[in-house]
């Protein structure tokens, strides 16, 4: 039994690691306390207008330790800016579904153009919570992309 294993043990370690054959860059879905953006992709280059889909799914609330508020149907404010800092672009993530549910919502928001159309490079996006309540910090979610 011992020549058996530890002739495995010599087989594994024999193999040579493999290069990847699919170089497609993955997709990577940004996530926070409950709020998932589905669209932009992190580090995606987009392009203007440019929707922004996403979801508020509070049913894992208690696992994470934080939920992400809604209010009125909006989840928030988005607000875009360049490598710089200037913001460029802010609007709101809102919904037409009943918000009002402890289900998986989703949530759009179209950005039609920037402040400074030509510029080219890295944006943020940030994503900040409603706090209708003013109290503590509001929850946000950066996500990084290029235009």
């Amino acid at each position: 039994m011992i020549v058996v294993i530890a002739l495995g043990a010599y087989t594994i370690s024999q193999k040579k690691a493999v290069a990847p054959t699919d170089l497609t860059p993955q997709i990577v879905t940004a996530s926070h306390c409950g709020l998932i953006i589905d669209n932009p992709p992190v580090g995606s280059t987009v392009t203007f207008p440019l929707t922004i889909n996403a979801v508020v799914d509070n049913t894992q609330a208690q696992a994470l330790g934080c939920s992400w508020v809604v209010f009125e149907a909006q989840s928030g404010t988005v607000t875009v800016k360049d490598g710089s800092g200037n913001v460029l672009a802010q609007t709101f993530l809102s919904t037409t579904a009943d918000w009002m549910t402890t289900s998986p919502t989703p949530y759009t928001a179209t950005i039609a153009s920037l402040s400074n159309p030509s510029y080219t490079g890295p944006l943020t996006l940030t994503f900040e919570e409603e706090n209708p309540s003013g109290e503590g910090i509001p929850d946000t979610l950066v996500v990084n992309v290029v235009k």
